[in-house]
């Protein structure tokens, strides 16, 4: 015991003299030539590891690469202050220099599993020395320790430190100095210590050190051994490279990028602090306080100085460890580092603000001169959510709150919207918008239950409030770049405003509750529409893509890529953020779209390394370093080229755990098995009860288990009370395809792990090729080895984020950061469908009367249907009367306001609107230039065609002139005319190029046909119609009459006999072909629904002889019916399907028995509009009869969605075999056309879709039968 304390004390007295006597040479002399130096540069952020103390109370951070230190923060998280400190070794005889960082191989362990403890060994590669450092910071102070081993070769090499401050996140304006007091009370000037102070007292001249400054931060280095001869100035090594030492001794270099070196006289085992302060006066103040009690603390606890500090910080980790979930023992020792840095990266003045990375990315760009590079020292809302579901994922809900609570009063703008990214007071750094990261919060606050009054009404309301009125679309997407509709944003949003509904009702706000729903059930609907290609040249076609710009991924739109990526088609370009939609429960996880999409991921963006599969963010990235090794950036215009993401491996690992847990979907009516479920005609309607019933079913079943070991089920989670986990024991639960999925989630943790460096930091990317580049910039970028780190950002606290969460997901065996209200609403219930009559996003509402005036407007809703209206910020409920009626009240704005509706019906269907309400006089029309006037008025006939526009006049005496046709859903209100002078009135429409359109004008209320437009047609929708027929436009080709001699007995009626209907008359078709052949074939049959119309105006027999001519298809019979009450008979009616099915066929197939080809695969049925939906259901009704079932702009919104909700349940795996085509007009509307498109292509069926600029009238029909007809029959 006294030899041990004996020793202590020794070390004491050794080290307080060694400050006395820092410096025994030559004082340096006058200030260093040359400021203020070269441009100043960060390190890589290939970091090898990082560490503070886990305590509060100590501010200040480092980070190791290289083998040497790097960035050390103070006092916060965004202030970065050193570029690097290292050991420089010089052969005085042969002059010979060498620097750990260039010439050195360098090693680094991880000295504890439960401490963020590091240790750097750099050897030689001259084998003539060895270079240990250790590092701890003191838990008290802002100071860093760092322990060090010099074993030189040969005794005479001497030893250099060289210390490069980059103060205040700034290379520039720094100076230094050496406060080289040999003598206890010398007193030397203000000006030369850059401090404010005349005089240095005896205590703080006793610690003497290399002192630098700027106007905020000061540093002091010190060493518990004697140095030599220093100096300060702005030309690294260059002395030392020079003359072997340092033979010019500079006492002082200011404002510039210093460089400060110090010879080491006594190497061997020694150790350097590094303090951090507001001034030099207070960090020399602060070091003798800290130092003191360092020392104090070492005598009585016998050990080393060092060792005490470094006992008390690895304490602080261990403790915090010992707090950690255990997860499996392969990654366990891997999960406590992931942990450990988490928090490490959370700032300790402003409490819940993670940053993204202690790093800036290739060293931030040209130069690091000025303090504005945020590099990834910034809070990100989307990296900090994704850190909240670790935190949750590790029990630690008081971070977690600290997180939700900083993105709400650092982060959130007053509009409801949140920054891009922030400093950590709150200053925006980039100034973009993300709609994800504004959905975010949401999500995190319902996971904590965070439902007061406060914090709903000033917060999460405004957030809510923000996506249902600019959402879905997205300035830019998660990757930071582009902007439209993007998968992963839109899975954002949509479990973002669940979440907010069940908040919303908490605090009694239904009408609020009830938008949010429905804008969520609205975007569910409609995200495959928006961003799932089916003309994609990948796989079969048929996938999601990264992002659309404008909601159509058919479109074919050029996306030019950040980063020197190119410009592409958008369908060329994917990336995985589709997985969203299954970890936020919107999706389930065997959709096949998911499935089918995955495959192209795989095909296109998956490279396998020799740690595991790893994908890149998309094809084509451009961020990331050159093929060459050139850092990203290198040119100043952001060139690169990305490497491979390791966070997507977890992402793909928490889908698999999905997979892996099955499809835990009740088996309700409409969960069976699609045979059943149509044989039996009944339509499931989904009630509040049955929904209620259906998620109680499903809680009573996840917690029949008393399991709570967690070694055998890790259930007890202290934070998700509110997840329902599943509490058998894994394996036991899954089918082989679940433990195949299962073993395969695992496998992308082992990936993920092994993607982790030395350090067990897990970088942001890793280096996708087997070659490694010779030509490394070695100041930023690592060695680039196939499947290991790159220069981007190591660790990223994301990917850290990732692993930690998948690791406590595949102990729990679910995917616990999914909002369980989320996945009940859509995975176990279904998207509930679209609300008959309702629905549209940002139509524009003219209102008759102007700003300050009130507007009443009544609709019709069924009775029982709850409604949500905002307005002018304020929210109410809307109430449906005894008469059916419901009365939307407003006082007119004073410019174009939003309104925002949303519906639920007695059925559980839903429907939002968005409405653009324009008062009137407000919004003044485009004056139409002179030159059109001009022709105006010379005019004889219309429209004007000039270019893409349409110029429709009316000459004649008018109050108000409207235009309503196709292009404004004939709705009145919507296009007004400009009165130009007394009896002229014209309006200029943009029209596509190939567009056809239908219409009339509204004079004065009354509708007419444009009396200067001679072409008219009557074509079987409606009365006679005005035309605008597009210079691009031309009619089909096939609906020709070529005078084929068609016999008069081609087209013959017969007699129906119908049980329900009576007698009723129906035509039948025999092609030309089939009489002058004689005997032939047998011949398919193609039924039509309105068949008069598609005879009169749909050509459908002209069509079908050139067809047959042009052997596009094969002879064919064609049955034309009509109905008598077609409201009734063609609302998808059972009966009508029936007497089609069972009596028409018959009744036909009877006839011409020696005619006609049997079997289901020979018949087809078509209809339009109404006639199209109930063709389709008669298919789905009796699938024994008909095979090929075409519908031309199918009225999917009959009865809630009836029939799309019954094609969600076939399934052509389970021989529901169909051959579709459907078609519809971009001027009518073609939303749920789109829908279904994708979800049967998704599925795997046979089928086409053709669209157009045309509207909702048999002429469109007429000029796409060849293409149905085609479709059908081969």
């Amino acid at each position: 015991m006294k030899v041990k304390l004996h020793r202590a004390l020794k070390h004491t007295f050794l080290l307080l003299t060694s400050y006395l006597l820092l410096f025994t040479f030559a004082f340096p002399q006058g200030a260093a030539p040359g400021g203020p130096g070269a441009d100043a540069h960060w390190a890589t952020a290939a970091k090898q590891a990082v560490g503070t103390s886990a305590t509060s109370d100590s501010k200040i951070w480092f980070t190791l690469a290289n083998g040497v230190l790097t960035e050390v923060y103070y006092p916060n998280l965004e202030t970065p202050n050193v570029h690097f400190l290292q050991f420089v070794v010089v052969d005085p005889e042969t002059k010979k220099v060498e620097t750990e960082f260039d010439d050195a191989i360098h090693e680094l362990k991880v000295l504890r599993p439960d401490s963020l403890s590091f240790q750097q060994i750099n050897t030689a590669k001259s084998g003539k020395w060895k270079i240990t450092k250790t590092y701890a910071t003191d838990p008290n102070a802002e100071t860093l320790w760092i322990k060090i081993n010099f074993e030189p070769e040969d005794p005479g090499l001497k030893l250099f430190v060289y210390y490069d401050p980059s103060l205040s996140n700034s290379g520039m304006g720094d100076s230094g100095t050496g406060h080289y007091l040999g003598l206890v009370g010398r007193v030397f000037d203000s000006d030369s210590l850059g401090s404010s102070k005349a005089k240095v007292t005896a205590v703080e001249a006793s610690l003497a050190g290399l002192i630098s400054w700027d106007e905020e931060i000061a540093s002091l280095l010190q060493s518990s051994v004697r140095l030599g001869e220093f100096t300060n100035e702005y030309l690294g090594v260059d002395q030392l490279s020079r003359y072997g030492e340092i033979r010019e001794l500079f006492a002082k270099a200011a404002d510039g990028n210093v460089v400060q070196m110090a010879r080491i006289l006594e190497p061997g085992e020694f150790t350097l602090t590094l303090a951090f302060g507001e001034s030099v006066e207070d960090v020399i103040a602060t070091s003798i306080e800290t130092t003191s009690n360092v020392l104090k603390s070492s005598a009585e606890s016998q050990l080393e100085p060092f060792e005490t500090v470094q006992a008390a910080y690895d304490k602080g980790w261990a403790d915090y460890v010992a707090t950690l979930p255990e997860v499996d023992p392969d990654h366990q020792a891997q999960f406590n580092m992931a942990a450990m840095v988490l928090k490490a990266h959370e700032d300790k003045t402003f409490r819940g603000a993670n940053v993204a990375s202690m790093s800036i990315p290739w060293g931030g760009g040209e130069n690091a001169n000025e303090n504005d590079i945020g590099g990834y020292h910034l809070v990100w809302p989307r990296d900090l959510y994704h850190v909240f579901t670790a935190y949750l994922a590790l029990g630690d809900r008081e971070a977690a709150e600290r997180a939700l609570d900083y993105l709400l009063k650092y982060q959130q703008k007053p509009d409801g919207s949140f920054h891009q990214n922030t400093w950590l007071d709150g200053r925006p750094h980039f100034k973009s918008l993300q709609m994800d990261e504004v959905a975010y919060p949401l999500i995190m606050a319902w996971q904590l239950g965070k439902t007061d009054k406060a914090t709903y009404e000033n917060h999460l309301k405004k957030a809510a409030d923000f996506i249902v009125k600019n959402g879905p679309s997205t300035p830019q997407e998660r990757w930071e770049e582009e902007s439209g509709y993007s998968p992963s944003t839109i899975a954002a949003e949509i479990a973002g405003l669940i979440c907010a509904a069940d908040i919303a009702r908490w605090n009694k706000d239904e009408a609020s509750a009830l938008i949010y729903e429905a804008a969520a059930d609205d975007w569910a609907r409609k995200v495959e529409m928006w961003t799932a290609t089916t003309t994609g040249k990948h796989g079969d076609g048929n996938y999601y893509l990264r992002i659309t710009q404008n909601g159509d991924p058919n479109a074919g739109e050029k996306i030019e890529l950040n980063n020197g990526g190119g410009i592409h088609d958008e369908r060329d370009i994917v990336d995985a953020g589709f997985l969203e939609l299954v970890r936020l429960g919107i999706k389930p996880p065997d959709d096949p779209l998911i499935a089918k999409s995955l495959k192209v991921i795989d095909d296109l963006i998956k490279v396998e390394t020799p740690n595991g599969p790893a994908f890149y963010r998309y094809n084509n990235d451009g961020y990331g370093e050159m093929d060459d090794g050139r850092r990203w950036n290198w040119d100043g215009k952001y060139t690169g080229k990305g490497r491979l993401w390791t966070l997507l491996s977890g992402e793909r690992g928490q889908y698999e755990l999905a997979l892996a847990q099955g499809d835990r979907r009740q088996e309700t009516e409409d969960r069976k098995s699609v045979p059943g479920a149509v044989a039996t005609g009944k339509t499931e309607v989904r009630s509040q009860k049955s929904e209620v019933s259906r998620k109680s079913e499903v809680s009573e079943e996840s917690g029949g288990s008393n399991k709570t070991s967690r070694e055998e089920n890790y259930t007890g989670h202290p934070v998700y009370g509110r997840m329902p986990i599943n509490p058998r024991p894994v394996l036991e639960l899954l089918n082989l395809r679940s433990i195949v999925a299962h073993r395969s989630a695992s496998s992308r943790l082992d990936h993920m792990a092994d993607f982790a460096n030395e350090g067990l930091m897990i970088p942001e990317q890793v280096w996708d090729k087997k070659e490694t580049p010779k030509n490394i910039d070695r100041q930023f970028v690592p060695e680039l080895t196939f499947g290991e780190g790159t220069g981007s950002a190591t660790p990223l606290a994301w990917s850290m984020a990732q692993f930690v969460r998948l690791a406590v997901n595949l102990k729990a065996g679910k995917n616990l950061d999914t909002p369980s209200i989320v996945y009940k609403r859509y995975v176990e219930g279904g998207i509930p469908p679209n609300a008959t009559d309702f629905g549209g996003m940002d139509e524009v509402a003219p209102l008759p009367v102007g700003p300050g005036e009130k507007f009443s407007y009544s609709r019709e809703a069924p009775k029982g249907t709850r409604i949500g209206f905002r307005f002018n910020d304020e929210t109410s409920l809307l109430e449906v009367g005894e008469d059916g009626k419901f009365t939307i009240s407003i006082v007119a704005p004073e410019k174009e306001e939003i309104a925002l509706l949303g519906y639920t019906m007695p059925s559980g269907a839903t429907a939002f609107e968005r409405v653009k309400i324009r008062p009137a006089g407000v919004v003044k029309p485009e004056p139409l230039s002179a030159e059109t006037i001009a022709k105006i008025r010379a005019a004889d006939s219309g429209p004007i065609i000039e270019a893409s526009r349409a110029v429709i006049f009316y000459k004649g005496e008018a109050g108000l002139v409207m235009v309503a046709g196709d292009n404004t859903n004939w709705s009145p209100g919507r296009i007004f005319m400009q009165k130009i002078s007394d009896g002229l009135h014209a309006v200029s429409l943009e029209l596509q190029i190939d567009a056809r359109l239908e219409y009339k004008l509204i004079v004065d209320g009354k509708w007419i046909v444009d009396p200067a437009n001679p072409k008219r047609i009557n074509n079987g929708v409606g009365n006679q119609n005005s035309i605008i027929e597009m210079p691009e436009y031309r009619p089909t080709e096939w609906a020709e009459n070529k005078d084929r001699g068609l016999p008069s007995e081609s087209v013959a009626e017969m007699e129906v006999e119908s049980a329900k209907f009576g007698k009723r008359i129906v035509k039948v078709y025999l092609p030309s072909e089939y009489f002058r052949r004689g005997i032939a074939p047998k011949l398919p049959v193609v039924y039509f629904l309105d068949g008069s119309n598609y005879i009169s105006h749909g050509a459908a027999i002209n069509i079908a002889e050139n067809l047959i001519a042009a052997r596009k298809v094969e002879p064919f019979m064609m049955v034309f019916t009509d109905p008598v009450d077609r409201m009734k008979e063609y609302w998808a009616s059972d009966d009508f399907a029936e007497y089609i099915a069972k009596e028409v066929v018959p009744a036909v197939e009877n006839k011409y028995f020696s005619t006609i080809a049997p079997g289901r695969e020979n018949r087809a049925i078509i209809g339009a509009s109404l006639g199209g939906i109930t063709s389709i259901w008669t298919a789905l009704r009796h699938p024994e009869v008909f095979r090929n079932v075409g519908a031309q702009s199918a009225s999917f919104w009959v009865d809630d969605e009836r029939v799309i909700e019954t094609l969600k349940r076939i399934d052509p795996d389970k021989g529901d075999d169909f051959n579709f085509f459907l078609d519809d007009g971009t001027l009518e509307g073609s939303e749920d056309s789109r829908r279904v498109n994708v979800m049967l292509r998704a599925k795997g069926y046979q089928f086409r879709y053709a669209e157009g600029p045309t509207g909702h009238n048999f002429t469109a029909w007429r000029d796409r039968l060849g293409e149905a007809l085609i479709v059908l029959l081969n």
